[in-house]
Parts: structure tokens; sequence; C-alpha cells
């Protein structure tokens, strides 16, 4: 029986694909730096920000990785406080699941810089019991250690946990973890969603499939 879910944020809780073009890739064109839009959105997409920083300024981008990673996080902001919005279907199976007793959590890449003011933004931030970010762990979700710690903090056996993701390595260190998984085939990344579907036994493209 699942008794907590996890959400992951980006193209999975809500549509964010707009990060990269209106917060994140603007970077490289203020500094004239070129580059592949779609190679580069792969490399960005599982990524936390700092190390989209760090890559950033290997690239050439001027400054410190801190330097940097503020200059990103100050054109997120922009698009994760007004222009974000929640993916089909999720609030109507967000209030679902809160109102059957379901405990709520989000697990994301994004600092709460920009996670927060999304939720808000969006009017459902007292929905989730936690909102961790990778910042909070100091280490991504492509180490298995982190899915782990998640387990131990909701204080929960792993297999009544429910954890959604668009990041096939992500959902593979999930279910390494005794999560259940489930996989959200985001359109903007066809590869991952081929990947998504070898990997997790389940797996949706909008939440309205489970309304």
């Amino acid at each position: 029986m699942i008794k907590a879910v996890v959400f992951d944020l980006d193209d999975t809780l809500v549509d964010s694909w707009s990060r990269f073009d209106g917060g994140m890739l603007p970077v490289l064109d203020a500094e004239g730096i070129p580059y592949d839009r779609e190679e580069m959105i792969a490399k960005m997409h599982p990524q936390g920000v700092p190390p989209t920083a760090a890559l950033f300024c290997e690239m050439g981008v001027p400054g410190t990785v801190e330097e940097v990673t503020r200059r990103l996080e100050e054109g997120m902001y922009r698009e994760y406080a007004h222009r974000i919005f929640l993916m089909p279907g999720a609030r109507e199976y967000l209030r679902r699941l809160r109102d059957s007793g379901v405990r709520l959590f989000v697990l994301t890449a994004s600092p709460h810089s920009i996670t927060d003011p999304c939720l808000q933004n969006n009017g459902v931030p007292d929905w989730f019991e936690r909102v961790w970010t990778v910042e909070d762990y100091g280490m991504g979700k492509s180490n298995p250690v982190l899915f782990e710690r998640v387990v131990k903090d909701i204080g929960l056996p792993a297999d009544e946990i429910l954890y959604y993701d668009d990041n096939p390595m992500a959902i593979v260190n999930a279910a390494t973890a005794g999560m259940q998984v489930c996989g959200v085939l985001c359109p903007h990344t066809p590869r991952n969603a081929e990947r998504i579907c070898e990997v997790a036994e389940r797996y949706i493209v909008t939440f309205e499939a489970l309304l």
C-alpha cells in the first residue's frame, strides 16, 4: 500500500522546459558562446544549477561558479515565479492523494530559490510535507545514496513510497533504494522517454491518466 508519494519537479510535476530557453541558455547567448541547443539541454537537464554553472564556466562564461550560479538563478527565478505551471492533471491528482491521507513530498535538482516560488505561484506549497532539493543533501540524483537518505527521512518502508520522475537514472536509483517508481514521459526529451520505457515497469504521459 502506498503511503507516501515523492515527485520530481521539473517536467514531472510542472512543465518547466522554458527554464532552458528563458532562464539558462541566455547566459551563453549573452557571452556569444556557440552551442548545440539540443545537446546542451541534454547535458543540463539532469543537473542542478551549480553543476550547470560549472559547465558554463568551462565553456567560457566569465566569473566564478558561484557568480554564474547567481546569474542562472536570477534568470530562472523569472520563469519559475511567474511562467511555469503544474502539468495537466497534476493538481487534481495531488488533491486526490492529499484527501486520501497520502503523504506528499518533492525531491528536485532545482534549488529552493526557484522551487519554492514556483510551488507558491501554483498555490500548492502547503500540500507537501517536505520539499527537498539536492542542495539539502549535498548530492545529486545520480547518487543512489540520495534516495536511501530520502527513504530514511520519510520514515516508511521503501516499498510504501512511490516516486515519479522523468529522468531514467533517477528512476533506476529510486528503484534500487526499494521505492516503487513510475516514469513520466516528457515530450521534450524523447531519448529519456525511450529509456524510461526500458527501465520502469510503469510510466505515464500526464497525470490525467491517473484520474
